[in-house]
């Protein structure tokens, strides 16, 4: 009787991880978790873990072979891919005893962007440094699933956020401005490894899977397509090559070679919304400004009779 009663004291409390989670959804401070960690003690002991416990759990989720200075901070992509499938894995534990035949594969997107901020009173050792720009590569894990000899698809774990932060992991980031050729090191930087990249070797039911990652380079913006594909500007079709001056001619952009190596990139319909607005703004820029108030009663005058006088002169020209 003793056991049973221990056994659902266990039941009803949460694990070192499931801890964690909590703390990391709530957004609670390590403060804030001690004081509902004491005041659900006095209702139901050992609900919730010591933060010492969360406190070692939470190095588990840390990869190794990270890199940091003060300039930058990176971590190798095949220590972060097999940190990440290996968490995965474990997540999935249940799901993966029921798959037989297992050869799995992971998908994973990756990509960089640049973003301007505002400096601090942060010294560094060399005067060149500088805070001023933020540089970053980072992946997201899409999917995991498995292929049996028959080809059938089996999904292990699926991202139900893709474009969300919460799977985000950042790879480098590092103080520098989004020039053609940080882009440049940073593309084929990450080609190499990529290229390089081993299959991560799991334990599931006493077999060894290798899970093979593959990356897709799509997370990036209309300057980074530009980079990549050698255009000098932003307004240049990365695809095509068509400047702005050739897209309204049809017969030229016809004869345009499409480079399909740039097609896994993709077009995002966001810069294109941008672009289209872009258009707008400058249509209206060249219309004049309109009073609120028709102060100048003249002008209005003189203004609706020019339109009676375009409106008779259409209709007798129809009526001929």
């Amino acid at each position: 009787m003793r056991g049973s009663v221990f056994q659902a004291q266990k039941r009803s409390s949460l694990s070192e991880d499931q801890a964690l989670v909590l703390m990391v959804d709530a957004n609670l401070s390590i403060h804030q978790y001690k004081v509902i960690l004491q005041q659900t003690n006095k209702i139901h002991k050992n609900m919730y873990p010591i933060y010492h416990k969360i406190k070692v759990a939470k190095q588990l989720f840390y990869p190794s072979d990270v890199n940091v200075t003060e300039t930058f901070g990176e971590i190798k992509l095949q220590s972060l891919m097999d940190h990440t499938i290996m968490r995965l894995s474990k997540v999935q534990e249940d799901v993966l005893k029921f798959i037989r035949d297992l050869r799995s594969l992971d998908i994973v997107k990756w990509g960089c962007d640049g973003v301007e901020q505002s400096r601090y009173k942060q010294k560094f050792s060399s005067k060149n440094c500088s805070d001023a720009s933020l540089f970053s590569i980072s992946i997201v894990p899409i999917q995991i699933y498995s292929v049996n000899d028959q080809k059938i698809k089996k999904i292990v774990w699926q991202n139900s956020s893709p474009c969300s932060t919460r799977y985000c992991r950042p790879v480098k980031f590092l103080f520098a401005e989004e020039t053609l050729n940080v882009i440049k090191t940073a593309e084929v930087k990450r080609i190499k490894e990529q290229v390089s990249l081993l299959p991560t070797k799991i334990s599931i039911n006493d077999m060894e899977v290798s899970v093979k990652p593959t990356l897709i380079f799509c997370m990036i913006d209309g300057k980074i397509c530009n980079a990549v594909a050698g255009c000098e500007s932003t307004q240049t079709c990365y695809l095509c090559g068509a400047k702005p001056s050739e897209m309204n001619k049809e017969r030229i952009t016809m004869q345009k070679t499409i480079n399909r190596d740039l097609l896994s990139t993709g077009l995002s319909p966001l810069h294109t919304w941008i672009r289209f607005f872009e258009c707008i703004l400058h249509l209206s820029y060249r219309f004049e400004i309109k009073p609120r108030r028709a102060e100048n009663k003249n002008k209005v005058t003189e203004n609706g009779s020019n339109t009676a006088h375009k409106f008779f002169a259409i209709l007798k020209s129809q009526l001929k």
